[in-house]
């Protein structure tokens, strides 16, 4: 009996050593293990031959092809296919076989046991998921562990395979957690949407999160607006809100606390600050502290909560002068309550406050007597700035000229200038000068003349007549920039001295690098800046003051100025 490769041999040799009928018969008992792919292997057999073999076999592969569909089996559709390449079921064959394909690697998608994919991968060694497949395989317990797609099987995966996927770990964990925030938060309303944003500002559900926080009520974004910023409205607008019923009283009391809402509750007006009468020559016989300021700048709050905390500490003693009711008025601003007061508005413009008093340094080392230092403060009104601005451009003989016929034609226009001319021209007591800004204010500008103007140029043209006119000299013994608003610097407290020395760097240059040669001409040498803030602010006029700011002024008030000397006799009779 001869062999299959036998055959295969004489065929080769002799295509036509066997009829297509004996070679069909050959095919069908199995016993050689011939098949007819092989007649398509052989070099140059004739297909017609083989044509007459598969129709002697067309029974045959028809129930081969059936056996081969109805057991389902892959491997078998596959023999079947190779055995019968060109067959007339063998389309139909690959179709279904691409079916399986599919159907399997379905059946198998969620599965987490290896050996379904090893079985098909077996199966389908070419299909159409092999690479999906192959990739699984190759790193089985990261499959895994992304199927089970919790906080928990992430955790460890990172300790039994360290090293391995840690990034993409931390951004599915990552993300797991705020996916689960963003469903926890769905039936919480505002709350849960601010809740989420708190935790995931630039999370991926973050644009709909706020896009639902805008879509809420107008009660909703009221409420919104003030928790996100507790100045975002006056007093006056927050009265209004609850008498047209967008929020109520209880809303607010959860946002500023009951002590606040009272105040904002019993809110009439704003302290009223009485007029002065402008001296033509200055009260006392202590230091002159000059304080300078744009309308806003935030110098008469600066100023009250300054004297408030003074007098509150007992480090304060009055003096008569001109504006002793202003001066009251300022002092009393935390009367009626212990940490909290309503700011005062601007000054009116036309306006020069006299404030005489004694301070008492508290520092028992430097004052151990416990003697008061006197001072006059002058609270200067912005309309000084303004007409300085009006007068750059002009040599000092025409600044002096214009002052000159204004003083002498009544007009007054220049009244107040020629009023602080006077007072600055005094060389008999020492002088110091506070140039008070806002944090904020190098891009603000005043009206002047129906011209905006940007506040630096203002400062600088203030600074240029004050050197032209000479007012700065000996008797002038501290010059000081004095930012108030400081807690808006974008950095720690500690750090804001810092931060404001380059904030004037970079938006007050030139008036700074007048002010540092006017110091070294004057031999002054404590000229800084300082930074100054009045503690915490609500509904924009709402004080929490912090005294911290005020004891550094203090101390530079202090360090230039010498408290009261004692009387002859005193001495005497000390010995």
């Amino acid at each position: 009996m001869p062999t299959r490769q036998e055959i295969l041999d004489k065929l080769n040799n002799n295509p036509t050593e066997f009829t297509p009928a004996v070679l069909a018969n050959v095919i069908k008992s199995r016993d050689y293990e011939l098949t007819v792919a092989d007649l398509y292997d052989l070099n140059n057999f004739p297909k017609e031959t083989i044509v007459a073999v598969r129709s002697y076999l067309s029974d045959f592969e028809n129930k081969k092809f059936d056996n081969a569909y109805h057991s389902g089996n892959p491997q078998d559709l596959s023999n079947f296919i190779k055995e019968f390449r060109n067959g007339r079921n063998v389309e139909e064959a690959k179709n279904y076989l691409k079916k399986l394909d599919d159907q399997i690697w379905n059946s198998i998608a969620d599965s987490g046991q290896k050996s379904d994919f090893v079985q098909y991968k077996s199966d389908f060694p070419d299909g159409k998921h092999i690479t999906d497949c192959v990739n699984i395989l190759e790193d089985f317990d990261w499959y895994l562990t992304k199927k089970n797609d919790t906080v928990e099987a992430y955790s460890n995966y990172r300790i039994t395979h360290p090293g391995v996927h840690d990034r993409e770990v931390d951004s599915l964990i990552k993300n797991y957690e705020d996916k689960k925030t963003w469903e926890n938060c769905q039936n919480k309303g505002t709350k849960g949407y601010r809740e989420y944003l708190s935790k995931f500002p630039n999370g991926q559900f973050a644009s709909e999160a706020r896009v639902r926080i805008d879509n809420v009520s107008q009660k909703d974004r009221f409420i919104e607006k003030l928790r996100c910023n507790r100045n975002s409205e006056t007093i006056y607008g927050i009265q209004k809100a609850v008498r047209e019923n967008k929020i109520s009283w209880g809303d607010v009391t959860d946002i500023y606390g009951e002590t606040i809402t009272e105040i904002i509750k019993d809110y009439e007006d704003s302290p009223v600050l009485p007029n002065s009468e402008i001296p033509d020559r200055l009260s006392g016989n202590g230091t002159e502290v000059y304080f300078w300021g744009i309308r806003g700048s935030g110098k008469t709050c600066a100023l009250g909560t300054a004297l408030s905390y003074i007098n509150k500490k007992g480090l304060y003693s009055p003096l008569p002068c001109k504006g002793a009711r202003y001066r009251d008025a300022l002092k009393n601003l935390f009367k009626k309550n212990a940490s909290l007061c309503v700011l005062p508005p601007a000054t009116d413009e036309d306006q020069i406050h006299e404030m005489a008093l004694t301070l008492k340094n508290p520092d028992k080392k430097i004052n151990p007597d416990g003697r008061n230092t006197p001072f006059t403060f002058i609270d200067l009104p912005g309309e000084l700035i303004q007409r300085a601005y009006e007068l750059q451009g002009k040599t000092k003989d025409e600044v002096e000229q214009t002052l000159l016929n204004d003083l002498e034609s009544g007009d007054n226009r220049f009244k107040n200038f020629n009023i602080l001319l006077n007072y600055l021209k005094n060389r008999s007591r020492p002088k110091i000068h506070f140039f008070i800004f806002e944090h904020g204010s190098h891009d603000k500008t005043v009206e002047i003349n129906q011209q905006q103007v940007e506040i630096p140029d203002c400062l600088q043209a203030l600074m240029t007549v004050l050197k032209d006119l000479k007012v700065f000299s000996k008797s002038t013994v501290g010059i000081y920039l004095l930012m108030t608003k400081a807690d808006r610097l974008p950095c720690d407290k500690e750090d804001r001295p810092e931060k404001a020395e380059e904030y004037f760097d970079e938006y007050f240059p030139s008036f700074k690098t007048n002010l540092e040669e006017v110091c070294k001409d004057s031999f002054i040498g404590d000229f800084c800046g300082i930074t100054f803030s009045i503690g915490e602010v609500y509904a924009q006029q709402i004080c929490k003051f912090d005294g911290e700011d005020t004891e550094k002024l203090l101390r530079k008030l202090f360090l230039k100025s010498k408290p009261e000397s004692d009387k002859w006799w005193t001495k005497m009779l000390k010995g």
